[in-house]
């Protein structure tokens, strides 16, 4: 030392500054141009907890909700943006349900539709194959001539009436085929034995009627 007593030259010693660590944003990765590393630089990837608060305090600043005001309306303006805003989604929201209730009956009666038509067509397709396995029914002479009055007299189940219609015929083709008779006359001739009948028919009922002139038989 010397003696005015500060330190030497030779006492000095030279000591680094400590770095002072910056607790800002990670470093960047050094650009293209200047950097001559073959590895591309990747950023260290900080979990949730290891962030520095200021990236945290940032990144909750650049996503700050912004609040949308109620624009629309008579109280647009008025201090209630909340509760219009609420009742013009919730009117939203009930018109939406209301078009899906709407679109689920449409597709609800469809379905029921289709359901029910495909059930008519398998009901067809039942008949028609059960109506083709039959075996085909069997019909009698009697319903093949008609079933009537007049089958039975061909049959012979009214024995009466078949008898007459056979004297009948028999009486008409021996007129008209052997005796040569006129078909014209006959008939003529039927006519006037019809006539007379009703003629003799008529007086006989006239008579009984008068009491042949022996005055009333009624007692009042």
């Amino acid at each position: 030392m010397s003696t005015t007593g500060g330190p030497k030259d030779r006492d000095l010693q030279l000591m680094a500054a400590p770095e002072k660590r910056s607790l800002m944003l990670p470093p960047k990765p050094p650009s293209a141009s200047t950097s001559s590393a073959i590895v591309e630089y990747t950023p260290p990837v900080f979990k949730e907890e290891e962030e520095d608060i200021e990236i945290k305090l940032r990144r909750i600043i650049d996503n700050v909700p912004v609040r949308v005001s109620n624009t629309s309306g008579s109280s647009a303006g008025s201090g209630s943006g909340d509760f219009h805003q609420y009742r013009q989604m919730r009117r939203k929201e009930q018109d939406r349900l209301a078009r899906m209730d709407v679109d689920y009956q449409r597709r609800k009666e469809e379905a029921e539709f289709i359901m029910r038509r495909e059930e008519r067509l398998k009901a067809a397709e039942e008949r028609t194959a059960k109506r083709h396995s039959m075996p085909p029914r069997r019909i009698s002479v009697h319903q093949a001539l008609g079933g009537g009055y007049v089958s039975d007299v061909l049959l012979w189940k009214k024995w009466s009436v078949g008898v007459a219609v056979l004297l009948s015929s028999t009486a008409l083709w021996f007129l008209f085929e052997r005796a040569g008779y006129n078909p014209l006359s006959f008939v003529a001739n039927v006519l006037l034995l019809l006539v007379v009948i009703l003629f003799f028919w008529a007086k006989s009922a006239s008579l009984l009627n008068s009491g042949f002139g022996y005055g009333n038989f009624f007692v009042e």
